[in-house]
């Protein structure tokens, strides 16, 4: 038997049981029962329950702490934020707790269509403890957990282990994946038009952002007190030829390069939170613009003419912070893992003065 599920809610589910040898899931029910996510046939993921009476014989751990499930199916620093701020407000929402309390169950090749793609193997260093190699991910779960995840796809023999957990959620697909995908902001996909306001968002986000200042014991900072302007740039993919690099620095007074890949969370909250204007290739980091203050300018330089409706503009928006862009047109039509763009400083340098920076 089969059974669709809004994937734009959060579902709560008792006495879900997880085989980690197997890799199979059970419940209670005598028949085998699967559950699918969908959004109109367009992202979609199932969970295949199977009797527990077909199980095989093994002790059954409990787990009486609250469940949500982790799906990551990225290394991408966006994509785990995402899903970082959906469980915080899914837990804030749900238990009315910021409690670290809870357990985290993490399996990437559940939901949303990407599970060929992105496998734990390029998300976890197996090598090191089983921690993610995107370092900020390490610190969303001390964020949100007291407990060492669940990872479905162990393979430690003492981290197998049959699991029964009272209260499991699943969590929407990311809020901020439907605020980009909205038919109200890129006319892409109507059908998400009205599924999470923008007021529900900004408020969620509001939410995190206090309560991230507190928990990292940092000042709350205003437009005033931020006097920074960064520039960040990429040691990889999509970075910025070091040419241009220094044509920039030379232009703009006091202007900083900053490299985020190996930052922790806490230090990019930091930096971001005394920005008065950041200046970036289109690129995952600009979801930090949530610890700028309020009227904080982001620049984005658009790497081709499909960011030409920038997601980023939209989320600058809804959290009341400024945005502006800068595309150089055809002779940079090109794919997001384009290296060492060299760009047109001086045109650059003049779209940036026609919004107040010089």
């Amino acid at each position: 038997m089969e059974k669709t599920l809004a994937f734009n809610q959060v579902h709560e589910f008792s006495n879900i049981y997880f085989d980690s040898e197997t890799k199979t899931y059970y419940h209670d029910s005598p028949e085998e029962q699967t559950l699918r996510f969908d959004c109109d046939g367009w992202i979609f993921g199932k969970i295949h329950l199977k009797p527990l009476a077909t199980a095989r014989e093994a002790q059954i751990r409990q787990v009486d702490k609250p469940t949500f499930y982790w799906e990551l199916f990225h290394p991408c620093y966006s994509h785990g934020f995402e899903e970082f701020v959906e469980i915080f407000n899914t837990r804030l929402d749900i238990l009315k707790t910021t409690s670290r309390d809870i357990q985290i169950f993490f399996k990437n090749d559940f939901c949303w269509n990407h599970a060929d793609h992105h496998r734990t193997d390029n998300l976890v260093d197996k090598q090191n403890g089983w921690r993610f190699k995107t370092a900020a991910y390490n610190d969303f779960l001390e964020i949100l957990s007291n407990e060492e995840p669940i990872f479905a796809d162990e393979e430690r023999p003492e981290r197998k282990h049959f699991y029964k957990f009272s209260r499991f959620f699943v969590v929407p697909c990311p809020f901020a994946r439907l605020v980009h995908n909205s038919g109200a902001v890129i006319n892409a996909r109507p059908m998400y038009t009205n599924y999470i306001s923008y007021e529900k968002i900004r408020s969620w986000y509001s939410t995190l952002r206090e309560y991230l200042f507190q928990y990292y014991s940092l000042p709350v900072t205003t437009y005033t007190d931020a006097k920074d302007r960064i520039l960040v740039n990429r040691k990889y993919n999509r970075n910025i030829h070091q040419e241009s690099v220094d044509a920039l620095v030379a232009a703009i007074p006091d202007l900083k390069v900053v490299y985020l890949e190996h930052m922790d969370f806490k230090d990019q909250i930091a930096l971001f939170s005394r920005a008065r204007v950041v200046i970036t290739v289109h690129g995952a980091a600009m979801f930090n613009m949530l610890f700028a203050p309020v009227g904080s300018l982001l620049f984005e330089v658009l790497p081709g003419p499909s960011h030409m409706r920038s997601v980023f503009k939209h989320y600058c928006e809804t959290l009341i912070r400024r945005h502006a862009f800068y595309y150089e047109g055809e002779e940079h039509r090109s794919t997001l893992t384009t290296h060492n763009y060299k760009l047109s400083v001086d045109k650059l340098l003049a779209a940036l003065k026609e919004v107040g920076v010089s």
